[in-house]
């Protein structure tokens, strides 16, 4: 079976978006070495809430 991931990119509870950005590389970072066949990210404008607004800026950092 293969499965993904779908990351949100969420800012923790008394967090910051640096952490969230971080706390989504390293979730790549572990859906990989787990065998994940891919690795969503989100995109959202609207949502105070998530740190990760474009994707296309984040794939590359994660793929590194």
């Amino acid at each position: 079976m293969k499965l993904s991931i779908l990351d949100l990119s969420i800012v923790p509870k008394n967090g910051n978006r640096h952490q969230a950005l971080m706390n989504t590389l390293d979730l790549a970072q572990q859906a990989e070495t787990l065998g994940y066949t891919r690795f969503w990210i989100a995109e959202h404008h609207t949502v105070g809430t998530g740190a990760g607004r474009v994707p296309k800026v984040m794939i590359p950092y994660i793929a590194v």
